[in-house]
């Protein structure tokens, strides 16, 4: 298979600014599926930024799940964050809890925290209390922080987030998770 060069890439940018949904979708598809390495790290990137459908997005997830390289994953990640409707939860979720690369995984927990709602609580929930990696378990840490403060400033209880933050802190086992649980709850004193 042919890759494509970035100057075709900026084509399908051009098109998808342009473009009905269909047409997008149709560009979004031609990135994931003709391009390899650097060149589809950017696509994707720039696929979001043009603010593609999430369908397309989903199925660019789809198409990447056996996508070998992590950029290529974190990309379609920060794409699903970017567009931050609660269907991407769903996909962020899978991808937080079982991506194999942990910088991946904590790119998912990012996004979501972006996301928020019940089903990016729950994940951040897991992530936070059952992910083998520190960084990914302290990054679900501060998500958590973040969907508390937002709702604190829209007024809201920020109670099921609190009561996560209260099990991270009683369970884990890394001091550093714990530090973050314990900076993050005296932030929303």
């Amino acid at each position: 298979m042919a890759t494509i060069e970035s100057h075709v890439i900026e084509s399908w940018v051009k098109q998808l600014r342009q473009a009905n949904e269909l047409d997008r979708l149709s560009a979004t598809s031609e990135i994931v599926v003709r391009t390899r390495g650097a060149v589809r790290t950017r696509g994707v990137r720039v696929a979001a930024t043009a603010q593609a459908p999430s369908d397309a997005l989903q199925q660019a997830v789809t198409a990447l799940q056996r996508e070998q390289s992590p950029d290529v994953r974190r990309e379609v990640v920060l794409a699903l964050g970017q567009i931050g409707g609660a269907g991407e939860a769903t996909p962020l979720a899978e991808i937080a809890s079982s991506d194999s690369d942990p910088t991946v995984r904590a790119t998912a927990v990012e996004a979501l925290s972006k996301i928020g709602g019940a089903e990016a609580l729950e994940a951040l929930r897991q992530s936070a209390l059952r992910d083998g990696h520190e960084i990914v378990r302290a990054r679900a840490v501060a998500a958590l922080g973040e969907l508390a403060m937002a709702a604190k400033q829209s007024r809201e209880a920020p109670d099921p987030v609190i009561k996560v933050l209260g099990e991270v802190r009683d369970t884990d086992r890394s001091l550093y998770v714990r530090d973050i649980v314990l900076e993050t709850l005296a932030a929303l004193q």
